[in-house]
């Protein structure tokens, strides 16, 4: 088997996963998508209340919003892996992975930090060619903006999928900020363009959702989170299957082989 073949998976398969997973715990889901639906109605008209409020209210509380947002997002993710993992899940799932928000937090802000120098090379051309050509810019600019606006968003696009599943690992295996951000890095190195059609798949279905008055969100939504914990488990497999040379050494299979001969020994 190829090395390219370590990192590829389903994506038929993963929406499979999350219909029929969805179909299976239908009513669950909907308890779920309608207290989202709550959260989120009550965080938006709490938020036009204090408008004009003084500036330590309204941050203290988008702080707040902006932390029970990050809570109910991991919840989503443990309850997601616990479905695939054939674990039983509760609605209170949705708040108990408050041990790790501050990994998740540290890491979220890694995540800014870094991908500034990543954009800043297209930063700094944009930049130094408003300078050198002044005014005479508009002449181009319905190249040039373009072509930076595509740039920009292209490595941000590439940027996201690859740490996609850092969040993932501080959830399931309790890793650090910065393990988790390598480990997304490396499970996604070889599947990053089928992770970017798995994108445009998951947007698709959404969208069709939207189309039902968004009471196909009730459904669509699920669907594709449980996909998402799919490909991430399939992901992880690939990883344990196949690590990387680099990390393992040149000798893996020798130290393999040596491991399966010593344990058969005894039974000659």
């Amino acid at each position: 088997m190829g090395k390219s073949t370590g990192r590829k998976f389903s994506k038929r398969e993963a929406i499979k996963f999350g219909w029929e997973t969805m179909k299976k715990n239908f009513w669950f889901f909907i308890r779920i998508s309608l207290f989202l639906v709550f959260y989120n109605i009550s965080t938006y008209f709490i938020g036009e209340v204090l408008q004009g409020e003084s500036v330590l209210l309204t941050g203290g509380f988008w702080m707040l919003e902006f932390t029970g947002t990050l809570l109910i997002m991991m919840g989503l993710i443990k309850i997601s892996l616990n479905f695939y993992d054939n674990k039983t899940s509760k609605f209170i799932d949705l708040f108990m992975q408050y041990g790790v928000l501050p990994k998740v937090i540290i890491a979220n802000i890694l995540n800014f930090v870094i991908l500034i120098p990543v954009l800043l090379p297209s930063i700094v051309i944009f930049v130094a060619l408003n300078w050198f050509f002044g005014e005479s810019i508009a002449i181009m600019g319905e190249i040039i903006y373009p072509l930076y606006f595509a740039l920009t968003v292209g490595v941000t696009i590439i940027w996201m999928i690859r740490v996609w599943f850092f969040d993932y690992f501080i959830v399931d295996k309790g890793s650090g900020p910065i393990e988790a951000l390598k480990r997304s890095w490396r499970i996604t190195k070889k599947a990053t363009w089928q992770m970017c059609l798995f994108f445009l798949i998951t947007i698709g279905i959404n969208l069709l959702g939207t189309l039902f008055i968004l009471i196909g969100l009730f459904v669509t939504v699920p669907t594709t989170l449980l996909a998402f914990a799919y490909v991430y488990r399939k992901l992880l497999e690939s990883e344990e299957c196949y690590p990387s040379a680099k990390r393992e050494g040149p000798n893996l299979a020798e130290k393999e082989k040596d491991k399966i001969l010593k344990n058969a020994i005894p039974h000659l």
